[in-house]
Order: structure tokens, then C-alpha cells, then sequence
């Protein structure tokens, strides 16, 4: 993997190998829900197992504006993953990275047409390589974010594009110093940095993880970690004997926590044979 100015590029190769049958090595389940406090869900979830993809976004701007934004996102990713599938993986990944550029073009001339003030959507994605099981890209913008649970232990994959989580990591001192990551006591922590539709071409952040037999993956909007502790999210993933057992009792804990935004979220198990 390669950085640039404009961000991390994947200079993968063609990669000769034989396709992944990502029925075999992976299962997977998903839900979305509005919450028990919003009117309208402005998440969009991608879900395309068959392609090793996964994808969640979370649309802001309130009503319509956030659930227009996460469709188009959502619309422009399934397209470019459905229309790539065959081809390389620096093919796909290219494809992947236009598609969320014309998206932003897209939500940028909706939200002027109709005058929204604001408008955008996050991204959270875990691109399966189709001809190397143990290898994935992830690709995320926004506060959306990506665990791995391994061994046990949880690890987030991701780091938030907020306020907080710039000032938390470049040490800045305050009284919530060492907190600004965790949404259930930032007050600054929802201040996006990067979404996509409110800048003219936001940096799409991308790395490479490898992956383990026994790996199990939870891609969610920030509906879910403003409700869960990390701990919380690691017991469940932990003890969960399949994806639909952690998808609902993840949905159980964030209901019963009141919450208070969307929330939706995609598990991914890796089996043994990885």
C-alpha cells in the first residue's frame, strides 16, 4: 500500500489466483432500524455477500435530506459492486472510488436544488479481495466505524473523522482529553470532519487488514456505538454462535439502551476454512 497526498492508495497487482467463494468462507447477516426517537431511518445499509461486500451509511441533514443522501451513496456503491464483479480487485477498488465521488457530486447538486443546508452521509466498508480469502480493504469517511473481533479481543479498525477524535489523537489537552472518541460522553465527538456531499471531494480513507480464520467483523453506524460500550460489543460478538445471534441481540442491547438515533449494523463471521 501506497500514501499520497490525496490519501491511501491500494497498489495491489493482478493477483492470479482462483476466485473466493465467499459462500463458503463467510457468513454474514444485517439490520437497520430508525430507533425509537427519529421519524425517518436515514441509514442505508449494503449488503452484498455474493460480491464479499459490506457497506453502512449513515445520511445526515435531517427528514429527507440524510435519507436521500445514504440512498444515492447506497444506489452508486451497488452499482459500481455488481458492475466489477470478474474483474481485479485494483479494478473494483477503482470503481468503488469513482462511485463514491459521483455520489458526492450527486448529493451536492440535490441538496442545492432542493436548499438543503445541510447534507451528506458517512461511510463504513469492508471489501472482501475476491481472489485472496485472506485479505480485505476497508474504506470509511464519517464516524461510521469497523471492528474485529480476534481472539477475543475487539479492535476498532477504523478511526472517526470528528473533531474529537483529531484533537484526542494529536494529544490536545481538555476536559475531555481521553474521551473524545466515545460518543456516549463526547460532546464534540458528532462533529464530522469528512462526510460525503458537504465538501467538493472528500478524502477517502482506505487500508488493507488481513484476515483470520475465526475472524468475526462488525460494520455499524454510530446509532449503535452511542448506545454500546466497546465491551459490551465485544462480549456480544464473542459469545454469538452465529451473525443472526449477534445482529439481534446487538439490536436487543441498542433498544434497550433507548436508542436514540438509527442504528444499523452488518456482522461478518469467518469460518475455519479460511
Amino acid at each position: 500500500m501506497e500514501k499520497n497526498g490525496s490519501g491511501n492508495r491500494f497498489l495491489l497487482g493482478e493477483i492470479q489466483m482462483n476466485p473466493v467463494d465467499f459462500g463458503q468462507c463467510l457468513q454474514a447477516d444485517c439490520m437497520t432500524h430508525p430507533g425509537l426517537v427519529r421519524p425517518v431511518n436515514e441509514d442505508a445499509i449494503g449488503f452484498l455477500p455474493e460480491s464479499g461486500c459490506f457497506f453502512v451509511a449513515d445520511g445526515m441533514g435531517g427528514g429527507s435530506a440524510g435519507e436521500i443522501a445514504s440512498s444515492l451513496l447506497e444506489n452508486q456503491l451497488t452499482e459500481a459492486i455488481e458492475g466489477s464483479d470478474g474483474e481485479s480487485f485494483d479494478q473494483r477498488i477503482r470503481q468503488i472510488r469513482d462511485a463514491i465521488r459521483d455520489a458526492n457530486r450527486k448529493i451536492r447538486i440535490c441538496a442545492e436544488r432542493r436548499s438543503y443546508r445541510q447534507m451528506g452521509t458517512t461511510l463504513a466498508m469492508m471489501l472482501f479481495h475476491p481472489q485472496d480469502e485472506r485479505s480485505a480493504a476497508i474504506c470509511h469517511i464519517g464516524d461510521s466505524r469497523i471492528y474485529r473481533l480476534r481472539d477475543g479481543l475487539l479492535t476498532a479498525l477504523t478511526k472517526d473523522h470528528t473533531v474529537g477524535a483529531e484533537l484526542s489523537e494529536s494529544g490536545t489537552e481538555g476536559d475531555y482529553a481521553g474521551q473524545m472518541t466515545d460518543h456516549r460522553v463526547s460532546r464534540i465527538s458528532h462533529m464530522l470532519t469528512r462526510v460525503i456531499g458537504a465538501e467538493k471531494e472528500p478524502e477517502q480513507e482506505w487500508a488493507e487488514t488481513e484476515v483470520r480464520p475465526r475472524d468475526r467483523f462488525l460494520v455499524c453506524s454510530d446509532g449503535v456505538t452511542t448506545m454500546l460500550s466497546e465491551d459490551t460489543i465485544q462480549q456480544i460478538l464473542f459469545e454469538a454462535e452465529q451473525p443472526s445471534d449477534a445482529v439481534r441481540l446487538l439490536g436487543d442491547r441498542v433498544l434497550q439502551a433507548g436508542a436514540n438515533d438509527n442504528f444499523s449494523l452488518i456482522v461478518v463471521f469467518v469460518n475455519e476454512r479460511v
